[in-house]
């Protein structure tokens, strides 16, 4: 299915979607940064010498100007539609569900998690659902938003909260079906999307080649210039240039 299949297309759905959490964030007071490394380092337990983990990336972190609170994030589209999953027992969100405890297992184990600093994991289903932590985050960004429109030490009525919360949603909505459906025109021929990803295709495609014909780098160096065994000091776990 062309929307479950791991693709560039669906990468550009999931950057539209992170968009709209980040500007909530700011929305929300929260001063924000998109795309952040440095938070982790080497998975616990590796050898000495092997950095992965190093190069984990969160979609989005955000400071509270306010209180000082610490959130980071990190967005996944899932499909809880396909036939498996349609015809067989168990829960219409198991797949956001699954990808939410993946991302938790990825970005927030003890002792290996950043200290103050709470992590949000937020599925966003083919059909616009919200995983389960998506739906908490996003009542918790409405909340703040809402109450950022009061004056000072007041509330905001669940009214106003319920607005923020609906508008939040409709715009996570709007930037999936949006970019599901370039996912969509790329499919048919003749389209100027259609030839977009082909373009894009050879260009990866490409890419992948040459990468594949340079020599991995078996002392997992950072970088080349700390690379001790005259390999291209690409990570053993990605195959990619740090």
């Amino acid at each position: 299915m062309p929307l479950t299949a791991g693709s560039k297309g669906l990468n550009a759905v999931h950057d539209t979607i992170n968009l709209v959490f980040a500007d909530s964030l700011i929305e929300s007071g929260h001063t924000t940064y998109v795309e952040v490394e440095g938070f982790y380092g080497p998975y616990p337990g590796n050898l000495p010498g092997n950095t992965s983990g190093s190069d984990r990336r969160l979609d989005a972190v955000g400071v509270n100007t306010a209180s000082g609170d610490k959130r980071s994030f990190d967005v996944c589209r899932t499909n809880n539609a396909t036939p498996t999953r349609l015809t067989g027992p168990g829960d219409i969100l198991s797949a956001s569900k699954e990808a939410e405890n993946n991302k938790r297992a990825k970005y927030d184990k003890p002792g290996d998690s950043p200290p103050n600093v709470t992590f949000h994991p937020c599925s966003v289903g083919t059909q616009n659902e919200l995983g389960p932590q998506a739906r908490k985050v996003v009542a918790m960004l409405a909340h703040l938003t809402a109450k950022r429109d009061c004056t000072d030490g007041f509330e905001p009525s669940q009214a106003q909260v319920d607005r923020r919360r609906h508008s939040l949603h409709a715009r996570i909505g709007i930037a999936n079906m949006r970019g599901q459906a370039l996912i969509m025109l790329a499919l048919i021929a003749g389209t100027p999307e259609a030839a977009l990803a082909v373009a894009d295709r050879h260009t990866h495609t490409a890419v992948n080649k040459l990468l594949r014909t340079l020599p991995r780098c078996c002392c997992a160096a950072p970088n080349p210039g700390c690379c001790v065994c005259g390999g291209s000091a690409r990570s053993q776990r990605t195959g990619r240039m740090p």
